[in-house]
């Protein structure tokens, strides 16, 4: 990942209330995820394809994030329908990945889904309508985690929250979630810490303390009036190295700092 920094915090007692807030949340995001997940594969297991089809296309998606967005306009484009209608198939796409052959915008009906999933089923392929299924449900599991937790917990707006929510249940392979999913059944847990990318350099966000030892840190995830924490204990990052991605963790009540860089 690049170079690893690593120093003590010494956050005011809101800051330590607001770290330990979101190391709840996260706790709460990843037990929605298995939640979710342990009861669509039990439907799986039980040959309810028309229920874990319904579910996982029932819920609303948020078509104005940046990935989803543009991965609809290439599906609208390639299968050569309306703006209207290349969400609801773009989802139908992460269900069924490549196992239909004729994929189109007769699919967009659930029960067409069905139908076809069934029918393949019949046919002899259950292993491999099984084994998309379990990885759209693993998707799925991961993604409604983060808007539940994201509407249920937190208000305000900040996009180091949504990457750190990303980055323990989201799509993508490096994410907490995918590596539980790679080890096999991921159970509920507790959480020690909490990431998040700036993606900036480092002279953006570390400053020299006025008074005082040590530096301060602009950490996006505490609220607004409160996100310069007091840092110390090691050599700062060299001038034009960038942050790309900033570790919050906690040991017995003592906040830790870890920073990976990577060289301009």
């Amino acid at each position: 990942m690049g170079t690893r920094y690593k120093y003590i915090l010494h956050p005011t007692y809101s800051q330590r209330d607001q770290m330990r807030s979101i190391l709840e949340d996260q706790s709460k995001q990843w037990a929605k995820a298995v939640e979710i997940r342990k009861s669509l594969i039990a439907s799986l297991e039980n040959g309810d394809i028309e229920h874990v089809v319904r579910a996982i296309l029932s819920h609303e998606k948020d078509n104005n994030q940046n990935a989803r967005k543009e991965a609809i306009k290439r599906l609208a484009a390639s299968a050569g329908v309306s703006d209207a209608e290349a969400p609801r198939l773009y989802d139908v796409k992460l269900l069924v990945g490549d196992l239909f052959r004729d994929f189109g915008i007769k699919y967009a009906e659930t029960a067409t889904v069905v139908s076809k999933l069934e029918e393949m089923i019949g046919s002899g392929q259950k292993d491999m309508v099984i084994s998309q299924l379990v990885n759209a449900i693993n998707y799925h599991a991961g993604y409604i985690a983060i808007r539940y937790i994201s509407h249920s917990f937190m208000a305000r707006k900040s996009a180091a929250l949504g990457n750190y929510r990303s980055q323990l249940t989201g799509s993508g392979p490096g994410t907490r979630w995918a590596k539980a999913l790679a080890m096999g059944e991921p159970r509920k847990k507790g959480f020690h810490s909490f990431s998040f990318s700036p993606r900036c350099e480092a002279s953006r966000l570390i400053r020299n303390r006025k008074r005082g030892k040590g530096y301060l840190i602009r950490l996006a995830p505490l609220a607004k009036k409160s996100r310069l924490v007091i840092f110390d204990g090691g050599v700062l990052p060299p001038e034009g190295n960038s942050i790309i991605e900033i570790t919050i963790k906690e040991d017995n009540n003592k906040y830790h700092l870890i920073l990976y860089t990577e060289t301009q």
